[in-house]
């Protein structure tokens, strides 16, 4: 199991949250936003937010007891791009969405950044919209206008649940809001809070072996039908 967790600022080595703490706009006029890079580009381990946890850091994801590796398409190792989320951004999974007639993930919203720089895990880059792809679409890309609709509906879902409008624990979904800058969030607490001061400290630990399979490669089929 992997106790590697990211929740520090870079700048000030305060522990804050990356889900709550990061504002979704660095110039709201300009349509520039912030984007927190989760798996960095030709990386393969599924490194994700938190949710649940307490200014919930930024782990590998486990599944079935495993730790959560996407596999390798010939002849790339990992994502071909930086993969992360926007922070203050929900997918509220009470609601289901017009088009795709799906309900929110309860994630923040998933993005794709295509940029030349390689990112790091944790990294905050300014980026600009250009588009959305809906998975459960057929993979159809949707233009810069919509786009930003999602962007503002999953930032308003998020305002709801900080600011205590709707429960942020549920039957559907266990959300941790602790924060340290917004102020209408009941959520919000000072360094010297007890939680706070619970938050594990900095530990430099021995990598675990990696099994040598999480590198294979894996080929795609000319006569598959996609």
């Amino acid at each position: 199991m992997s106790e590697y967790t990211i929740r520090r600022n870079e700048r000030t080595g305060t522990i804050i949250s990356p889900f709550h703490d990061i504002p979704l706009f660095a110039n709201e006029s300009k349509t520039v936003l912030n984007f927190i890079v989760e798996i960095p580009r030709w990386t393969n381990a599924k490194m994700e937010i938190s949710k649940d946890e307490p200014f919930n850091p930024i782990k590998q994801d486990i599944k079935k007891g495993k730790l959560r590796y996407v596999r390798n398409c010939f002849p790339h190792h990992g994502y071909i791009w930086n993969y992360g989320a926007f922070p203050q951004t929900w997918e509220d999974p009470t609601q289901t969405h017009t088009e795709t007639k799906a309900k929110g993930d309860n994630d923040p919203l998933d993005v794709c950044e295509i940029g030349e720089q390689v990112g790091y895990t944790g990294q905050v880059k300014q980026v600009k919209v250009l588009g959305i792809m809906a998975l459960l679409d057929e993979g159809e890309a949707k233009n810069k206008k919509y786009a930003t609709e999602i962007i503002h509906e999953t930032h308003e879902a998020w305002r709801r649940i900080i600011n205590g409008h709707i429960p942020c624990k549920t039957e559907k979904y266990d959300l941790s809001i602790y924060n340290l800058t917004n102020d209408a969030s009941s959520g919000k607490i000072t360094p010297d809070n007890p939680i706070y001061q619970a938050i594990r400290q900095d530990e430099i630990l021995k990598p675990a072996p990696i099994d040598p399979s999480i590198d294979k490669w894996f080929f795609i089929s000319g006569t598959s039908n996609m």
